[in-house]
């Protein structure tokens, strides 16, 4: 869940595909071998709303004033 939502951020902030690329594969257990094969839902079931969250952000524009809404879906602060 945090690289998913440091994967957002970035992607907010540079507009690099590449980041939006790796949100999304993280979710959804596609990206590299770097998160298990399956999506995140199903190996982490409480983070659904948090994913589906992400997952809204993800399929708009990015917008730096999206960032601190997308930090605070974990519960600890990485800034």
């Amino acid at each position: 869940m945090v690289a998913a939502v440091i994967a957002t951020v970035a992607w907010l902030d540079t507009e690099e595909p590449d980041f939006r690329e790796a949100a999304l594969g993280i979710m959804d257990g596609g990206w590299k071998c770097l998160v298990p094969k399956q999506p995140l839902v199903e190996v982490l079931p409480a983070a659904g709303t948090k994913v589906d969250q992400l997952s809204d952000v993800l399929s708009s524009e990015p917008d730096r004033d999206k960032i601190d809404p997308v930090l605070d879906l974990i519960y600890f602060n990485y800034r």
